[in-house]
């Protein structure tokens, strides 16, 4: 009798471990896979959001908040990543991760959720721009968003959370400024053609031009939490056998690049022009 009930128990453990779901997430969609891979369901990164704690993973639907998965770390598979940790660090980048006083971890979708900040306890609540249904609810400290403190995380809920490429580059409607430097020389002059991150940056040398020094500084319309990368490259005849003369460097107000003085000076009285993709990170 002992034999038949142990025998039934393993059978039970094999079919148990058969038929339990898992998940696949890449950094744009989470597949889940039923019992015995009979379905598969695939989902957008940003529709979903997924906790932790104790070893256990929980997959949600982000706007109706009702339970996809629930599984141990075991039953996950993550992009390029094996161990819990690695896995987690996947996550991290792709979602927006946070805490709460219950020790849950959240990894929360980067697009369509909104965030309420309560001043009083400085709590922060996350919900889905859609239902409004609460998705996290705890400390804004705990909110993990590249920035620290809370004034910076607000600064950047305000200025950064919503801005994606395509409102950046194409649809963002301000504009850069350009401010010419001494460097450039007497008569100088800088102007800036295009919006959001992308631009032509036109610089008119004066009658003498040091080989040191800003040339020209540009102003973006945005504010980056780390700071940003210009990106150049000629963009008239006169620029591209000169263009070694020059170096663009981004600034530590996080919202501006300079054009600056290589060591060689520039040819006076010219027209130079340089086109710029600007990263912010």
């Amino acid at each position: 009798m002992k034999h038949f009930l142990f025998t039934l128990l393993l059978l039970a453990s094999v079919f148990a471990t058969a038929d339990a779901q898992t998940i696949s997430i890449t950094n744009t969609s989470v597949e889940l896979i039923g019992s015995n891979s009979v379905t598969r369901s695939f989902y957008d990164l940003d529709k979903c959001y997924l906790t932790y704690n104790n070893g256990i993973v929980k997959l949600f639907d982000a706007a109706a908040n009702t339970q996809l998965f629930s599984g141990d770390t075991t039953a996950v598979t993550v992009t390029s990543s094996t161990t819990w940790a690695a896995k987690r660090t996947a996550l991290s980048r792709w979602y927006w991760r946070a805490t709460d006083t219950n020790g849950n971890t959240f990894f929360l979708p980067r697009k369509e959720v909104n965030y309420i900040y309560k001043t009083s306890d400085n709590s922060v609540k996350a919900v889905n721009e859609l239902s409004k249904k609460i998705l996290f609810q705890g400390p804004l400290d705990s909110l993990v968003l590249g920035v620290s403190g809370v004034s910076n995380k607000l600064a950047y809920l305000r200025a950064q959370q919503y801005l994606d490429g395509a409102r950046n580059e194409y649809f963002y409607p301000e504009v850069s400024t350009a401010t010419i430097g001494a460097t450039a020389g007497p008569g100088a002059s800088v102007s800036v053609e295009g919006t959001g991150n992308t631009l032509v940056v036109t610089l008119v040398t004066g009658s003498s031009v040091s080989t040191t020094g800003v040339l020209a500084t540009i102003t973006l319309p945005n504010t980056y939490p780390n700071g940003v990368i210009p990106v150049p490259s000629p963009g008239n005849q006169a620029a591209a056998p000169e263009f070694t003369k020059v170096f663009f460097q981004g600034e530590a107000n996080k919202n501006q690049f300079t054009i600056r003085a290589a060591g060689t000076a520039l040819t006076t009285s010219t027209t130079y022009k340089f086109n710029v993709v600007v990263a912010g990170y």
